[in-house]
């Protein structure tokens, strides 16, 4: 019985190809079996297959995986844009994170220095509005400053 060979399987010159039980030409493409072989392994092993030529059968073959790859190169390049558009949005929160850290520590300072000055009070407000903390939440720091 001859050795088959895949469709998948790297020839390294096509043209020089031959058939390692028969020495001749690998010439055709059999479909029912998914493999290249000779007019010898045709007639005794592949007689009732469908077979075709190999060139017409490569093009046949591409045309049907361009075919199964055109859906795919266009989620490709949608998920590239969602991809984008998830690395900017990561980009705006550290950079949103930095400056609440920053009016977090401003905010730390100021009950360090005197929290019990209404301008203290004030400006630490002003910095709780600043960053979004909701006033009830607001109004117990403040407080708990300034007991």
């Amino acid at each position: 019985m001859h050795s088959l060979m895949k469709k998948t399987a790297v020839l390294p010159n096509p043209q020089e190809a031959t058939c390692s039980d028969h020495g001749k030409p690998l010439e055709l493409f059999c479909e029912t079996c998914n493999t290249i072989i000779c007019v010898t392994c045709q007639v005794r092993n592949h007689k009732h297959h469908e077979y075709d030529l190999i060139a017409d059968s490569y093009t046949k073959h591409s045309q049907e995986l361009r075919e199964c790859l055109s859906p795919i190169e266009g989620k490709k390049e949608a998920l590239k844009k969602v991809l984008s558009a998830i690395e900017e949005r990561e980009c705006e929160i550290r950079e949103k994170r930095e400056g609440i850290l920053e009016e977090i520590h401003e905010m730390v300072r100021i009950l360090g220095t005197s929290p019990d000055s209404a301008e203290n009070r004030y400006k630490f407000s002003c910095l709780l509005d600043t960053i979004g903390v909701q006033q009830p939440c607001g109004k117990e720091l403040i407080e708990s400053g300034s007991t």
